[in-house]
């Protein structure tokens, strides 16, 4: 059976690592419930009695967090970026961290779901985890033993970064590292798509295909 609580927490690190800037968490004020900090972590936190290490009262959704750090801060910074040293150019930085930030996550996922292969996959895009429950919406339109794709209906980071009007940099931010997350998770996994929200596309057609 998998570690639930393992589970959890590398979903809730997941969604940070991604999509929020580390100067970004110190102004959201969640709480360690939704960022998945551990019992004793916590517990050692109170032991210091620091006033900066009190917990922030105000609770966040999932909406109201990826605006804070996305809306408010990181595609500012980006756009201002853009227009100092040109678009081409952070565009192609993002990717790349994109990238390389994408396998590391699809490894960490291996190490901390205890396995790679395709039943360990789809449990990750199941409701066994919480973060992508809560900010995607999608069907299953295949499933097999070597071929599940998904249709994301809803994305609530292409939503914030459509509003900002800069879903060529959400999707060089945040979409590019699909492709390395897969072949980071399994070297023999590939991920296929020629739509996305971040795009102007209605959905997003992920298809990860095994061999």
């Amino acid at each position: 059976m998998i570690d639930q609580e393992n589970q959890h927490g590398l979903s809730r690190r997941h969604f940070i690592s991604k999509v929020i800037p580390a100067c970004s968490l110190v102004c959201l004020g969640a709480n360690s419930k939704l960022w998945g900090i551990s019992p004793g972590l916590e517990k050692a936190i109170q032991e210091t009695k620091h006033k900066f290490d009190q917990e922030f009262p105000q609770k966040l959704t999932y909406r109201q967090a990826v605006n804070l750090s996305l809306g408010r801060e990181h595609i500012p910074f980006l756009k201002a970026l853009s227009k100092e040293i040109g678009k081409d150019k952070v565009m192609q930085i993002l990717k790349r961290r994109a990238a390389d930030r994408g396998a590391e996550i699809g490894a960490l996922m291996a190490k901390q779901y205890k396995g790679n292969d395709f039943p360990t996959l789809k449990k990750i895009f199941s409701q066994d985890n919480p973060v992508f429950m809560a900010s995607l919406t999608f069907d299953i339109t295949e499933n097999t033993d070597t071929v599940f794709e998904l249709k994301v209906k809803e994305c609530i980071w292409a939503d914030v970064f459509l509003k900002a009007d800069a879903g060529d940099l959400g999707f060089a931010a945040v979409c590019f590292g699909d492709y390395a997350m897969a072949a980071g998770f399994n070297p023999k996994l590939k991920m296929v798509r020629d739509k996305t929200l971040m795009q102007g596309h209605s959905y997003c057609n992920h298809r990860y295909i095994l061999g």
